[in-house]
């Protein structure tokens, strides 16, 4: 997801820094004292240039000072340049560890950065330091939120509601847990907030954005009819409203939307994007993806390729797919959802040592996504590569211990013949898929690996119910109506098993599925999203 301004954090780190500055009594620092005071001077007369000018000529006479680094900062920060900035906060930090103001500092800029562990540590050691300081409370739970960890980020925030009222990111934060832990009421009063506040009408639509993506449309609608009535002209509101109404559901509602804005002249990239899934999702596989080259011409960044790519792998497409995926991953800044979707086409068509490099790639880039462990795990097993495949499993279990995918695919990749796995290995690999299936039973890898196992045990009583299971959950499988002819051949039902090969040799000249996990998720539009 795009990252917004954190605006209210931009006067919190004007407030915090000049306190960083102050004379100093030692008289080994007295030096450096009078050459901080005048770049303090053209700091406050707002002549930055001249004021890094003077502090770099301060740093020069202390290398080592804390507060020489911490102010040069300050400054490189308030000129746009935060990556430059925080090397000098960090060795501010490292030489005076207590310098609580310069270390919130660096946390700011690592979260406007979207390094978001290495300011929630930050901030935890902030916290420590002073423990009731408001700003670091809001920003911690804030980065929180975004992670996912809902139940401490609203304990912290609703700390300070004051001051998250006052910040748009933070407002959306705690709605956002509020509807995930369940408090809809709690967010939907929150969220209103945003309408008491002189913000842009881009706000709103974040908001809306989050009930929508809550299935609140209720919320979403009132939110951006208030907006509306403020800001009658403004474009950004038909997209919001047009992405309300795609996450609902509502496609010819949400296509008719975008239409109307874009005969009046709108010409935003994301709005063609949207309208092309608006299309694809009603069947119009054709006109989706000239749209979508339309949303390209307007902007041929990663994004709209990979969303190209998504698309095409829905209609098993894959030689096309593998086209968009390679060019989203080309142009400059491909995200994970990029390397991801190319990973699995890579699959589909049976290049898995690509699959594995692009899929480790998506991995290495978003870390909280479970998905691409799953699919380098199965293109290693399809490489005969089973302890490198064994070892990704297992790191995804300690990782995501509530997937029950990995512990699915584990127990699957241990039934599998080629790894020369022990009896012992195979009897706890049965246990667990069973275990893994009474807690969920929607696996379908799951049931197809204990099926595949009792057939070729020779035990097809205990195959059949696993193997009918997976062919609800999947019934354009083909191999498991291979598996499923096996069955009721050795249960002497031959009508049947005549009636299975026929769905396994029409379904086999069709195209190869996407490895289990590694399928791309259905698009979900989100304001200011990156990723379908």
């Amino acid at each position: 997801m795009t990252r917004t301004v954190w605006r209210q954090g931009r006067t919190f780190l004007l407030v915090m820094a000049f306190i960083a500055w102050r004379p100093v009594a030692n008289a080994q620092e007295g030096a450096t004292d009078a050459c901080l005071s005048a770049a303090n001077e053209f700091a406050q007369r707002g002549d930055l240039r001249t004021a890094e000018s003077k502090i770099r000529e301060c740093l020069r006479l202390a290398p080592h000072s804390a507060p020489v680094l911490a102010y040069l900062g300050m400054i490189l920060t308030k000129q746009g340049r935060p990556s430059e900035a925080n090397v000098y906060l960090q060795k501010a930090v490292q030489i005076d560890a207590n310098r609580t103001s310069t270390r919130f500092n660096l946390a700011l800029n690592e979260f406007r950065l979207g390094q978001l562990e290495s300011a929630a540590s930050n901030l935890e050691v902030v916290l420590k330091q002073q423990p009731n300081q408001p700003p670091a409370t809001v920003l911690l739970g804030t980065i929180l939120a975004e992670q996912g960890k809902c139940p401490r980020a609203v304990a912290l925030l609703e700390s300070v509601t004051g001051l998250v009222r006052q910040q748009p990111d933070s407002v959306l934060a705690l709605s956002r847990c509020y509807y995930v832990t369940g408090e809809r009421d709690k967010a939907r009063q929150m969220l209103r907030t945003l309408l008491e506040q002189p913000l842009g009408p881009e706000w709103v639509a974040m908001g809306a954005g989050v009930a929508g993506q809550a299935n609140d449309p209720e919320m979403a609608d009132a939110l951006l009819s208030a907006a509306r009535s403020q800001h009658p002209s403004d474009s950004r509101l038909a997209y919001s409203q047009a992405l309300v109404e795609y996450n609902a559901g509502r496609f010819p509602e949400c296509q008719a939307t975008l239409e109307r804005s874009i005969a009046a002249g709108m010409r935003e990239a994301e709005a063609f994007d949207l309208l092309a899934w608006c299309r694809h999702r009603q069947g119009e596989d054709v006109q989706a993806a000239e749209v979508m080259q339309q949303a390209i011409q307007l902007e041929p960044a990663s994004t709209r390729y990979t969303h190209l790519a998504q698309m095409l792998v829905e209609e098993k497409n894959y030689s096309e797919a593998l086209g968009a995926a390679r060019k989203a991953t080309e142009l400059p800044n491909p995200d994970a959802a990029a390397w991801r979707v190319r990973a699995t086409v890579e699959f589909a068509r049976g290049m898995f040592k690509q699959a594995a490099d692009s899929a480790a790639k998506a991995a290495e880039l978003d870390p909280h996504d479970p998905d691409p462990l799953l699919m380098l795990s199965a293109a290693e097993q399809k490489l005969f590569r089973y302890a490198e495949a064994k070892s990704v499993l297992e790191k995804g279990m300690r990782l995501f211990p509530g997937q029950a995918r990995f512990s699915a695919q584990f127990g699957k990749l241990l039934l599998d013949a080629g790894g020369a796995w022990s009896a012992a290995d195979q009897k706890s690999a049965v246990a667990l898929l069973e275990s893994v299936l009474a807690r969920d039973d929607s696996l379908f890898e799951a049931h197809l690996a204990l099926g595949r196992y009792w057939v070729n045990k020779g035990s097809a009583a205990q195959a059949l119910p696993h193997l009918a299971a997976a062919a609800k959950l999947s019934p354009q499988d083909a191999q498991v109506h291979f598996l499923l002819a096996s069955a009721y051949r050795l249960l002497g039902r031959g009508s049947d098993a005549a009636k299975e090969i026929r769905l396994f040799q029409s379904l086999q000249a069709g195209s190869a599925e996407p490895a289990s996990g590694g399928r791309d998720r259905k698009p979900v539009a989100t304001v200011g999203a990156d990723n379908k």
